[in-house]
């Protein structure tokens, strides 16, 4: 059994949207770029639009999307991805009623943006490069940041 190096209040932390998001990490990760734009324009309506565009900028930042993610929003966050699609953000509340539709975007989403599950090959570059990180810090915090 792997050791657990983070506590259960660490470990819900990081499965959740930080409260607060620099200014560097919502240009960094939710800009929406032209060819954002494009993707968004393949589904129908505003309020799918928005849902997928705060969803690609949670996956890009997180590398997962959490659980409940429509309830973490930061009001900077929120502002920043409505503002430059010019859909008010109340309509974000009406995304996904079906679970069958948040599940079929979420995994457009992970393949726009290049995601892929786990290979078995994968282990033969990913465990070295782990080591490596591993020793260069004696931290796991630092590895798992």
């Amino acid at each position: 059994m792997a050791a657990q190096f983070l506590t259960l209040s660490q470990r819900e932390l990081y499965q959740r949207i930080p409260l607060e998001i620099s200014e560097y990490d919502l240009l960094q990760f939710f800009q929406v770029t032209p060819q954002d734009k494009m993707f968004l324009k393949s589904f129908r309506g505003a309020t799918n639009q928005l849902g997928i565009a705060f969803q690609i900028g949670i996956v890009r930042f997180m590398g997962f999307l959490p659980a409940k993610w429509q309830e973490q929003i930061p009001k900077s966050m929120a502002s920043m991805i409505s503002q430059q699609l010019n859909f008010p953000v109340e309509i974000l509340s009406h995304y996904g009623q079906r679970k069958k539709t948040r599940t079929d975007h979420l995994n457009m989403i992970l393949k726009y943006l290049g995601f892929r599950k786990w290979q078995p090959m994968d282990e033969i570059w990913l465990n070295p490069w782990l080591l490596n990180k591993g020793l260069e810090h004696d931290n796991e915090i630092v590895l798992l940041q």
